[in-house]
């Protein structure tokens, strides 16, 4: 088990906030995009459209239980494109500490820790499918 002190602690949850600001900042202006990607279309229509019935008949490559939560969300929030992006985005945004942390525990220096949050932040891949309708972020997780 890892032993840390409080300053160390502290300094990392400062950093790998810091990061994940950094991070929130370079994928905002992937939301709420004009159109959607063409991937990502047919599971934007799938909730807008669809109900969880028609879902069983077509069994869509996306896990029911995602779809259910985006659905919701969709309700939520407005019936807008953010409303289906802002679970990705979220957990893209969740996975810079989380990434952190693992390297951390992992090899027991908080400094690999560090260096694998800013690479999570640093990956043009983690920022630009944070801002899909699809649960990629989620699988990265």
């Amino acid at each position: 088990m890892l032993r840390a002190r409080r300053w160390e602690i502290v300094a990392f949850s400062v950093t790998c906030g810091s990061l994940a600001a950094l991070a929130a900042f370079q994928r905002w202006p992937g939301l709420n995009p004009s159109s959607l990607y063409l991937d990502d279309q047919w599971a934007a229509s799938l909730i807008k459209a669809g109900s969880p019935g028609i879902w069983w008949e077509i069994m869509p490559q996306i896990p029911l239980g995602f779809l259910l939560i985006i659905k919701a969300l969709f309700h939520a929030g407005g019936r807008t494109d953010l409303s289906l992006q802002i679970l990705s985005f979220v957990c893209g945004l969740l996975q810079v500490p989380a990434m952190g942390l693992v390297a951390w525990m992992l090899t027991g220096r908080m400094s690999l820790g560090l260096l694998a949050a800013a690479l999570c932040v640093l990956c043009p891949g983690f920022g630009e499918f944070a801002t899909r309708v699809k649960p990629y972020t989620l699988e990265a997780s």
